[in-house]
């Protein structure tokens, strides 16, 4: 009897491992399939180019803006008429005469001296700081002598 059963257990086995090997692939398939279907539908709902093509010209009355296609408006800005209450008026342009150019450049030249000068003292104190290795350009003793410090002598001989 036992001989008899054991001659069975193989194919039982077999045809349950075809069984669901079958099963498997076509589950797999159907996932793929699935895949490949929400892949296309993602495809046409965000990454079609044409669902973005300009509204055609018969939209020009109904919108303000028609497409990117279509000339620009005017480019003048609407000044307001009053600003906090006050009447507002156009800015009228600089006439800048050659005196004042020179009078500009000569106040930009000083100011540029003055700022060079400033660096380069600044590069020489910090360059004394720095000599000395030993010490740190934005070391505060407070911190050594007042912060308080927990100490365990208990396992020292």
């Amino acid at each position: 009897m036992l001989g008899f059963v054991t001659g069975l257990i193989p194919l039982t086995r077999n045809d349950s491992v075809v069984d669901s090997s079958l099963k498997r692939c076509r589950v797999r398939t159907s996932k793929v399939s699935l895949r490949m279907q929400l892949k296309r539908l993602r495809w046409s709902e965000f990454e079609d180019r044409a669902a973005y093509a300009p509204l055609p010209r018969n939209w020009a009355g109904e919108f303000d803006s028609i497409g990117p296609l279509d000339p620009p408006k005017s480019q003048e800005e609407k000044l307001p008429e009053q600003i906090f209450g006050q009447k507002y008026e156009k800015p009228l342009p600089l006439n800048i005469t050659p005196e004042e150019e020179a009078a500009f450049k000569a106040f930009q030249s000083a100011e540029q001296r003055a700022r060079q000068e400033a660096v380069a003292r600044l590069a020489e104190k910090k360059q004394l700081e720095t000599a000395a290795p030993g010490i740190m350009s934005n070391f505060d003793p407070a911190w050594v002598y007042k912060t308080p410090v927990l100490e365990y002598w208990r396992s020292r001989k």
